[in-house]
C-alpha cells in the first residue's frame, strides 16, 4: 500500500479516491450470458477496498459523466434513484430512465 494512503484508515475518511470501468458478464443462464460494465471503486480504510456496484454500475458511471439515470415502475408509476430493476410489491419490470 502506498505510504499516502496509510493515514487515511486512521482519520476517517472515506472518499472514493479512485474508479475503474471494467466489462463482466451478466444473466442467470450460462448459456445466455451478456456483456455488461460494472464500475469498481477504491476507497481507502487501512487498506485498499475494492468493491463493485454490481448491476447499478451504469447509474455511478452516468453520475460521472453529470447524466442523472433511474428507473420508474409501469404500474404504480414511482421513480427509482438510484434504479431498480423490479418492483417486489408488484412484481413489475422498471422501465429505464435516462436524464
Amino acid at each position: 500500500m502506498e505510504e499516502k494512503w496509510k493515514k487515511w484508515g486512521k482519520i476517517g475518511k472515506w472518499d472514493v479516491v479512485d474508479y475503474k470501468i471494467i466489462v463482466g458478464k451478466k444473466g442467470n443462464r450460462r448459456d445466455k450470458l451478456s456483456k455488461a460494465e460494472y464500475m469498481i471503486i477504491e476507497r481507502p480504510w487501512d487498506v485498499i477496498y475494492s468493491h463493485s456496484y454490481g448491476l447499478v454500475s451504469p447509474f455511478f458511471k452516468g453520475l460521472l459523466e453529470k447524466k442523472l439515470m433511474g428507473t420508474r415502475c409501469p404500474i404504480c408509476k414511482d421513480v427509482f434513484c438510484p434504479p431498480k430493476l423490479i418492483v417486489g410489491e408488484m412484481n413489475a419490470i422498471c422501465k429505464k430512465l435516462n436524464g
